[in-house]
């Protein structure tokens, strides 16, 4: 049986995919199983990659696998999760690639605390820089409320640079939605519910390339709505299976940091006319889904946030017209 499996989504990734399976040949844990999925891109993607193999010295198993159609990261990894074969499943994108020891690094810090997660830190390489992107800190061992409670709350969605037990995701049943954005986000934040024991390793090893014209840059209502979506999905999930109790604090606060705020933010930012009727819509689901977070005690500390929610929730008109000066004041990355 492969120690882990790293499942690849395959869609219009010509330009990258030779690095990223570069990267994945150089990999110096022995049992390793390599999943390509074809998300029906229409480009050359998979025959290089089999150019590549072809004339390649080392081989870890590597299979093929496609989407029935075009339907997203989320759907093709779903496929990936039911072909891995390994003691671990990992996720890799296409435009991004890795160190040579990551995953021999993660599945010995996983197998030796029995963890159902276990991560690394990562690299964002963004037109020539490269900024550290660090996780929040996770035990070695046995995952308690308030551990879980502080990492919910400094959340990031570095989903990529975990492996996760492929018996922890078949018994939690946990797999990416159907909506094209932030489906990782709901993956990750549903595995951190239902995990009992982590690892971690604080060595950035998992580098993200962060192009303009990416899917996860790609701009239209829809994909923020999306947003909304999923970050309800999220809150839903814990209710149904009994986790919004110890954790309500913490989900509705990264319901309304990072669903609401980001997407409206994002929104407002990057679509050239804004429409009112669709910045109403994202207004409705805060009151619909997190009514009172007024008294949210993370909201409370944040005067800066609560500034502009009360700007984007009450005058949206005047929003979208002072969007530019409130990201230069706060620094806000968008």
């Amino acid at each position: 049986m492969p120690k882990v499996s790293v499942i690849i989504p395959v869609y219009r990734a010509a330009a990258t995919i030779v690095r990223c399976v570069e990267s994945l040949l150089a990999q110096t844990l022995a049992d390793l199983e390599v999943i390509l999925v074809d998300d029906h891109g229409g480009d050359d993607s998979l025959e290089l990659v089999k150019s590549l193999l072809a004339n390649h010295h080392r081989k870890p198993m590597f299979r093929f696998a496609a989407t029935p159609q075009n339907s997203g990261p989320g759907a093709a990894r779903n496929v990936g999760i039911q072909l891995a074969q390994g003691e671990y499943v990992a996720f890799c994108d296409s435009d991004d690639w890795i160190e040579p020891i990551m995953y021999r690094t993660l599945y010995k810090q996983a197998s030796e605390h029995n963890a159902d997660i276990c991560c690394c830190n990562a690299l964002q390489e963004r037109k020539g820089k490269t900024t550290l992107l660090k996780n929040p800190k996770l035990p070695n061992g046995l995952f308690s409320v308030s551990d879980k409670q502080s990492f919910l709350v400094n959340y990031a969605s570095y989903f990529t640079t975990f492996v996760y037990k492929r018996t922890f995701l078949t018994k939690s049943g946990i797999l990416f939605p159907a909506e094209r954005s932030a489906e990782d986000s709901y993956f990750l934040l549903c595995c951190l519910l239902y995990a009992q024991r982590t690892a971690q390793t604080d060595q950035p090893f998992y580098h993200y390339l962060l192009q303009e014209n990416s899917l996860s840059r790609q701009v239209n209502a829809t994909r923020y709505l999306q947003k909304l979506s999923v970050a309800k999905r999220i809150l839903d999930f814990s209710k149904k299976h009994g986790f919004y109790d110890d954790y309500r604090h913490e989900l509705d606060y990264i319901y309304l940091k990072k669903g609401y705020f980001m997407a409206t933010m994002n929104y407002l930012w990057n679509v050239q006319q804004p429409q009112i009727d669709v910045i109403d819509k994202i207004n409705c689901t805060l009151a619909e889904n997190v009514p009172a977070y007024t008294s949210n005690p993370y909201f409370a500390k944040q005067p800066q946030l609560r500034i502009l929610i009360f700007l984007l929730h009450k005058t949206p008109r005047t929003a979208t017209k002072l969007i530019p000066i409130i990201i230069h004041i706060f620094k806000i990355t968008v």
